[in-house]
């Protein structure tokens, strides 16, 4: 099976945490990159 990266901003950690745990919990999905915002993610990807 192909892994699903994933990459998520938000600046409310309340609400990316529990994202988080819902992506987590589907097999193949996995959370690669935890940002609180837009600039920060896209630093982590370069």
């Amino acid at each position: 099976m192909t892994m699903i990266k994933v990459a998520i901003a938000d600046d409310q950690v309340l609400f990316r945490k529990g994202m988080m745990a819902i992506m987590n919990a589907f097999d193949g999905m996995q959370i690669t990159i935890e940002a609180d915002n837009g600039r920060i993610l896209l630093d982590a990807l370069a």
